[in-house]
């Protein structure tokens, strides 16, 4: 990654960067640069969070880019970038801040790849409030995306919930010829998957299990429901890790068009360290 250089190249200034940075994810792919003032300039805590500092700093990587502003709290960013590369890459979150957000930075530079990325992003959090829980993105919106040519899986090394973090996840991207999604409508749902996540401090209340049937309950959908319940703590071989006693549980479902659809139904239904179920 180059930093704060100067050239004859055509630079775009916008104004009010949105959570997401998505200047960042678009502009890496097509190589245009951009100046990006009053970032996040409307939230309390103004300029970037450090998941944000870890997505630009990522896609900076993956084409080489000079960037300028790459720091927390900061409001203005300066991203000039260069040519497309795969290979490895590793960035660190170093807090809770969400991990698939970085992840979501990258998946646009898909189509310039000639060859396979990989990205391990580590100490983040994957499933946290207020942001799509790591599940959602390997079991929903990825399968959705390959239905339109974006090829993306994502591997869960380690679970981190709020306020610890401490999660690992790697995502591998690989050429990819995508085309435009049409989500215009939607058709009938025939299968619902329900991934029920929680610590294994609370494998004892069964947690996770109470979690995925009270889904099913509030749901009340005459169709195929797989619930899958799962206990993460201490990791055996190939299995996950946690540290924050928490939960989550994402619900992607499948529709009569297609294998996977982005159902609106996954949420967080237990707080960190104090989990609660609806009656």
């Amino acid at each position: 990654m180059r930093r704060g250089t100067d050239d004859d190249r055509t630079r775009r200034k916008r104004r009010g960067w949105p959570t997401r940075p998505d200047g960042a994810r678009t502009l890496g792919a097509d190589g245009e640069a951009f100046e990006m003032e009053n970032v996040r300039g409307a939230r309390s805590n103004a300029g970037l969070r450090h998941q944000h500092v870890a997505a630009t700093r990522a896609v900076a990587a993956v084409c080489d880019a000079d960037v300028e502003g790459d720091e927390v709290g900061s409001e203005t960013v300066r991203f000039e970038p260069g040519p497309v590369n795969a290979g490895d890459v590793e960035v660190t979150v170093g807090t809770a801040g969400n991990l698939t957000l970085v992840f979501d930075a990258l998946l646009p530079v898909a189509y310039a790849l000639d060859d396979t990325l990989t990205v391990a992003v580590e100490e983040a959090g994957t499933d946290v409030p207020h942001a799509p829980p790591i599940d959602y993105q390997r079991h929903a919106k990825l399968p959705l995306l390959r239905e339109y040519g974006v090829d993306a899986t994502v591997d869960v090394d380690k679970r981190g919930f709020y306020p610890d973090g401490g999660g690992a996840a790697t995502l591998t991207l690989d050429p990819s010829d995508a085309t435009a999604l049409d989500l215009s409508s939607r058709d009938s749902i025939k299968r619902l998957a329900v991934y029920s996540v929680a610590t294994t401090e609370l494998r004892a209340a069964e947690v996770a299990h109470r979690q995925a049937a009270h889904v099913e309950n509030a749901l009340d959908l005459d169709v195929e429901i797989e619930a899958n319940a799962d206990y993460v703590g201490a990791p055996p071989p190939g299995r996950c890790s946690s540290s924050s006693p928490s939960t989550s549980t994402p619900g992607p479902a499948s529709l009569d068009s297609g294998s996977v659809a982005l159902l609106g139904v996954g949420r967080r239904l237990g707080r960190p360290g104090l989990p609660r179920l609806p009656p």
